[in-house]
């Protein structure tokens, strides 16, 4: 079977740390070969992103793009798309380093009968146990619960390290660039892509990357605190149908109040100083999401 044209997208803001080892690892697949088309976005960066992405200008498969200022995850992905025409889209963050086998590895999973996208395995950069990598990366968190190669609910279906077939995009649309701000952008394709092809998302531990991203558990907290002022209620509007998997059923009802609020808040913010419980650390961050669309302004 002759293998697709692919166009790997990769969004770059200030990813001085990591984006050369990131390329590289791409380039560094045996799979090379196929026809594959990189497409670097740099979003506004203000560090040398810019001047190490212009190192790969060397490489006739690699194009840089640049948006003017930063214009975030939907707009620059979006940039990816249109500049391409490859059949296959895989969308990878600018901190991530692709293990060896990683690109035939979304090739055949999503060469399977009735797969339209595949989400690979993020795993920490050199094993690293911080807290917050412990709550990333627990077994009972995202789709690896789900198995190999098993339908996923779209919630779990992130554009981190993930491939998707472009057909599936002329039914669906694109990334939707009102959302700017962090977080929401993946999800709300990702609703859209399940409503026509509700068995068509995959999960593959086999296509793996490691995930360089250093942040505390604090500020991972804020930014979906932040993700819940700006993003979740636009989310709330534009996908009634799916509220209970957006978290909605908690905002404003009597349960929702009775299970996040000031008091538990307070107990386990204790609790997660001493130990570092999965269950308490859930909380935390389902509890930060709820208080910001509670605190929020009620749109994008």
């Amino acid at each position: 079977m002759k293998s697709p044209s692919i166009d790997i997208i990769i969004p770059c803001y200030n990813v001085e740390h990591s984006i050369a080892k990131c390329i590289n690892s791409i380039l560094r697949q045996a799979e090379i070969e196929n026809t594959l088309t990189l497409y670097l976005i740099n979003d506004g960066s203000t560090d040398k992103t810019v001047s190490i992405l212009h190192e790969f200008d060397v490489y006739e498969n690699i194009y840089l793009l640049h948006q003017p200022y930063n214009k975030g995850l939907a707009a620059a992905r979006n940039l990816g798309i249109e500049s391409g025409k490859g059949e296959l889209l895989i969308f990878l963050d600018s901190d991530m380093v692709v293990e060896e086998g990683w690109l035939s590895t979304h090739l055949t999973a999503i060469a399977k009968p009735g797969v339209v996208g595949v989400l690979g395995k993020s795993e920490p950069f050199r094993d690293d146990r911080s807290k917050l990598n412990k709550y990333l990366y627990h077994k009972k968190r995202g789709a690896g619960k789900y198995g190999e190669n098993t339908a996923i609910p779209c919630q779990y279906f992130l554009f981190n390290n993930t491939s998707i077939k472009r057909s599936v995009l002329k039914n669906t649309g694109v990334f939707d660039e009102r959302i700017t701000k962090y977080g929401g952008e993946d999800t709300d394709l990702a609703i859209r892509i399940f409503e026509h092809f509700p068995q068509g998302l995959r999960y593959s531990a086999k296509a793996l990357c490691y995930h360089h991203h250093p942040r505390t558990f604090q500020e991972f907290c804020h930014s979906m605190y932040l993700y819940g002022k700006n993003n979740l209620h636009f989310l709330l509007l534009k996908h009634p149908d799916h509220s209970k998997v957006l978290a909605g059923d908690y905002l404003q009802s009597f349960k929702g109040k009775l299970i996040f609020n000031v008091c538990i808040r307070s107990i386990c913010l204790i609790i997660n100083k001493v130990i570092d419980n999965y269950f308490v650390m859930r909380y935390l961050v389902v509890e930060s999401v709820i208080r910001g669309e509670r605190d929020g302004e009620k749109g994008v």
